[in-house]
């Protein structure tokens, strides 16, 4: 119920702000030219509607499925913006599946990384499950924070999407921050390998040149 005197709030002002940038625009209020201004203040309402065929058109070139912003030693991993999110098929699926992990796993490789996920859409256990089988407890420290989805943040989860996608939903009530950070022991173990590598390779070098 909250929510929906809120949006109002915001159609109501949206409208009122219209009629406004319309009469500055005409620059006149004289009842002869009250339909032009209506005309305009009517387009300019619905002009965010444009904003779906301009995501739709810039999501055909952003390939990428998550982008990551830097902070420090923190990698903090989210959802391409441009990308559409609802009526989505099974390879579609997989393709955001395939993103994250490749990103977050990434990521890790770089010494001190922590990732940092904070999302509405990880508030089912099946999605965290799924990020605990390709981060395992023995080789990464994984913990997961609920979180409340405020009456502010689902509001403006509603607009985006209604604007980008042209569709109403209702965004889970909470949610949940995923902090993933590799542990010193497996990263200390991948060096080790890595080292035992080296001689074997040059030992294999060795021969070859012997031989010749």
């Amino acid at each position: 119920m909250k929510s929906k005197f809120i949006i109002s709030g915001v159609l109501g002002f949206w409208g009122i702000a219209c009629v406004l940038m319309a009469i500055l625009m005409t620059d006149q209020t004289e009842k002869q030219h009250s339909l032009v201004t209506g005309a305009l203040s009517f387009s300019l309402f619905f002009s965010p509607l444009l904003f779906h065929p301009v995501s739709t058109a810039i999501g055909r070139f952003k390939t990428q499925a998550f982008q990551c912003n830097q902070r420090r030693n923190r990698y903090h991993i989210h959802l391409n913006p441009w990308s559409k999110t609802g009526g989505l098929t099974m390879e579609r699926l997989c393709f955001y599946w395939s993103g994250l992990v490749t990103l977050t796993s990434t990521m890790l490789e770089k010494d001190n990384a922590t990732i940092v996920m904070s999302s509405h859409l990880l508030n089912s256990s099946w999605r965290i499950s799924r990020l605990r089988q390709r981060f395992p407890g023995s080789d990464y420290h994984f913990h997961v924070m609920q979180r409340t989805v405020g009456a502010t943040e689902a509001i403006g989860l509603q607009i985006e999407v209604f604007l980008k996608e042209w569709r109403w939903f209702y965004p889970a009530p909470t949610g949940a921050i995923v902090v993933i950070r590799r542990k010193r022991i497996f990263s200390r173990q991948k060096t080790i390998n890595a080292s035992r590598r080296v001689p074997a390779y040059s030992k294999s070098i060795h021969k070859r040149s012997r031989s010749e």
